[in-house]
């Protein structure tokens, strides 16, 4: 599962990043596997097992993330050893990795979604920062169709923002279609996550 996860990891943001595998860790701990984004549980977690600099991406692999699949921190200028810096990376349910038993979600697309917010990718859908859906800014990123709402299936066709340019990109890897839609990423979007790369996991202040 995990060699799977890589090569679909590694196939979805080719040519822009490459990721390689430094190690694996195995740790039973019941109350490690259900922490939820902020707990006490997720924090004690991740103080005893994160590995790594700042740009080190380190993915928590759990039984149980509440009522999603998974989540990520989004990239800021953190001090080493503190919070910001030892809770960074990605958690996802075990579930979704290739060859889960998820239905909808056993390919390695929610690792990936993930990963995409690791640096810096917002959801194509939804609320901005000014409470605006359909017009406003968004996701923040220009090639992106205006989106009012998540897509939850596999919808070709959906047009949530009929007055804007563009079908619904349920295709995109950072909405919340089935694993079996998401492929792709914007040129912008890449733009994004390479300028992220180097403004926050690259930069001189690491």
């Amino acid at each position: 599962m995990i060699a799977a996860q890589m090569q679909t990891l590694n196939g979805d943001f080719a040519p822009s990043f490459r990721f390689e595998l430094e190690g694996i860790t195995r740790t039973l701990n019941l109350y490690w596997s259900e922490a939820l984004e902020g707990s006490e549980a997720e924090t004690e977690m991740k103080n005893a097992l994160r590995t790594g600099d700042y740009k080190m991406l380190n993915i928590y692999t759990q039984k149980r993330v509440g009522p999603i699949t998974g989540y990520a921190h989004f990239p800021e200028r953190a001090v080493e050893g503190s919070l910001e810096w030892n809770v960074s990376g990605v958690v996802v349910h075990y579930d979704t990795l290739p060859g889960g038993v998820n239905p909808w979600f056993n390919l390695g697309k929610i690792l990936v979604h993930e990963v995409g917010h690791w640096l810096d990718l917002m959801h194509t859908f939804g609320l901005d920062e000014e409470g605006s859906t359909c017009t406003g800014l968004g996701d923040f990123i220009a090639d992106t169709p205006a989106e009012f709402e998540s897509n939850t299936e596999c919808i070709f066709g959906r047009d949530t923002c009929p007055d804007q340019e563009g079908l619904d990109p349920i295709t995109n890897h950072m909405d919340y279609s089935y694993d079996a839609c998401k492929f792709e990423f914007t040129p912008l979007q890449r733009k994004r996550m390479i300028d992220t790369w180097y403004t926050h996991y690259e930069s001189p202040f690491y």
